[in-house]
């Protein structure tokens, strides 16, 4: 009898280990999803069994489903953030999601209730992942040159992905070290300036999508011979920016001495005939071509000798 006894109770253990693996999936199911798209979750009841309800929860309760002899199956949200954007699919009750949020990622369960027989009902947890994740856009690509005591050009190609979470980064062609470091993949190269331009390719993936962008490396040289690489340019541009400053900037200052030098010899002009000055005044007023351009600037340098040849004039 008492071996029959410890039979029976290793027999009763035995069934309750089965049925508590068959009850509850202690591995989640991986569910990919794409922002401002869906997801979906799925049930998968078991075959030959009756469904009672579905209790959907993440981090806090998220909806109820309970079939409807009248419309297939009856959907309680329990949570705002998921209002408008829950459906089921009434085949096998999966639950989905749409539009898809960032902040729908993240852990969740459900606890389908079944029923075992006549009498009794059976829950069968599923726990599932989440990710969402947003499609790539073409990525961003820099460059920066510097050429070296031995005449190479050394060059960094940078590329970044904005927005991405799991991103992997591929450079073609391959020649040279590339390293990723804070999101962002960085490609090495070393030319020098008599080697012909190419074309690197940045290719971007996630686990939903992937893009790619293309840069034409120019080497250093040519700075100097008129292709105007961003990089190695930004000294003379700023050379280039301090001359015209420097350009307007005199101009603005000359501008009304020479402005006030044309009045006063147009003034002249007028006013000589009007006060009766003879034709050996005029000779002696003439003044080389050399010496008006001076007198545009300084108006008054000749000042001391109209003074000697307006006697008829009373300055106040």
């Amino acid at each position: 009898m008492v071996q029959l006894y410890f039979w029976f109770s290793g027999l009763f253990l035995l069934f309750m280990e089965e049925a508590k693996t068959a009850k509850e999936n202690t591995d989640p199911i991986m569910v990919m999803g794409i922002l401002g798209e869906s997801a979906i979750l799925p049930a998968e009841i078991p075959l030959g069994k009756k469904l009672v309800n579905i209790n959907w929860s993440s981090r806090t309760p998220v909806a109820i489903v309970q079939p409807d002899p009248g419309t297939s199956f009856k959907l309680i949200i329990t949570h705002q953030n998921y209002v408008g954007r829950l459906n089921v699919i009434s085949l096998n009750y999966d639950l989905k999601i749409s539009p898809l949020k960032m902040e729908d990622a993240g852990s969740y369960r459900a606890d389908i209730n079944v029923q075992a027989d006549t009498t009794s009902t059976m829950t069968i947890t599923k726990n599932y992942l989440l990710h969402v994740y947003r499609r790539l856009a073409p990525p961003k690509i820099t460059q920066t040159s510097m050429i070296s005591k031995n005449n190479t050009c050394n060059i960094t190609l940078t590329c970044f992905a904005e927005g991405g979470e799991d991103v992997k980064y591929q450079w073609t062609p391959l020649e040279e070290q590339a390293i990723e470091s804070n999101g962002k993949s960085s490609l090495f190269i070393y030319r020098r300036p008599e080697d012909a331009h190419i074309n690197y390719t940045c290719t971007v993936t996630n686990p939903v999508s992937n893009n790619s962008e293309s840069i034409l490396v120019h080497l250093c040289a040519d700075c100097l011979s008129g292709t105007f690489d961003p990089s190695c340019c930004i000294l003379l541009s700023v050379l280039v920016k301090l001359v015209l400053i420097t350009l307007v900037g005199v101009g603005f200052y000359l501008w009304p001495k020479i402005k006030q030098g044309r009045i006063f010899w147009e003034t002249m002009q007028k006013n000589i005939p009007s006060l009766g000055w003879n034709s050996d005044f005029l000779e002696v007023f003439n003044i080389e071509e050399e010496e008006k351009e001076e007198s545009l600037v300084h108006p008054l340098t000749h000042f001391p000798f109209l003074l000697n040849h307006l006697p008829n004039i009373t300055i106040l």
